[in-house]
């Protein structure tokens, strides 16, 4: 290629920097930056609202005790629940006074009552808590999955559940056995197994114990027949015994 046409070339590109944009060419482009700047805009609040979400507010005992009432209202607070509740709410927010209530941080909670006094709902609300976050998992939903995957079904259950979204700033995200008591023994091809033993037992030897609770309808003498009779004396390593008493009301009636 000849200098000249080259430089031919060079002066074409000049005179083409020199376009002008017309009045409606310049709209579009200002409209265009607009939409990208709202854009930008609306994902850095939506990010900053994911970000606040994932915080978790630091509550004293009292005010998530107010929080409780508040946030359940259909819950009657009364003489049956409001022990169980203000202990919760100690235990969650690790409240010096627990050891007044004794009440040991570095155990879990095990909720006992009869039917239809709120241990499931009670504990589904303090799932997402500043010191001991958990996700509640129901017993014949583990046996199940021994049922149809056999020991690859519950192995997720018997060790620490890395908190993936780090909600919380929590490494770890507990577990809550719900209605232990309520499963099935089931059988993967020939076999027979007490699932919710099993999973119970390797938490125990793995020292899960924090991050594990339980909501039962069983009395110690009732865990110990069902289940095995070490399993009793391991509850009271692993569990703060929380219990309704025996004459609290059905709220489901």
């Amino acid at each position: 290629v000849s200098n000249q046409s080259i430089n031919q070339k060079k002066r074409s590109m000049e005179n083409f920097e020199n376009t002008q944009l017309s009045e409606e060419e310049i709209k579009q482009v200002l409209e265009t930056a607009r939409l990208e700047k709202i854009k930008k805009l609306k994902y850095e609040a939506y990010a900053k609202k994911v970000r606040e979400e994932l915080k978790m507010p630091i509550y004293t005992a009292e005010q998530l005790f107010e929080k409780f009432k508040k946030d359940m209202p259909h819950i009657e607070v009364d003489k049956w629940n409001e022990g169980i509740i203000k202990d919760l709410c100690l235990y969650f927010t690790r409240d010096e006074r627990c050891a007044e209530r004794g009440l040991i941080l570095t155990k879990g909670i095990c909720l006992s009552g009869g039917y239809g006094v709120g241990k499931t709902e009670i504990m589904t609300y303090f799932k997402r808590n500043q010191s001991n976050s958990y996700m509640v998992i129901t017993a014949e939903f583990i046996s199940d999955q021994f049922a149809r995957f056999g020991y690859d079904g519950i192995d997720r259950f018997t060790m620490p559940i890395r908190n993936t979204e780090q909600q919380m700033n929590q490494e770890f995200i507990r577990i809550c056995v719900d209605d232990l008591r309520t499963e099935r023994e089931k059988g993967n091809f020939s076999n027979k197994e007490n699932v919710l033993l099993k999973v119970l037992t390797q938490r125990y030897e793995k020292k899960l114990l924090r991050q594990t609770h339980i909501t039962t309808n069983l009395t110690p003498d009732e865990i110990e027949e069902k289940y095995d009779p070490r399993l009793r004396s391991r509850f009271r390593e692993m569990f703060n015994q929380l219990n309704f008493d025996p004459k609290a009301p059905d709220r489901r009636k």
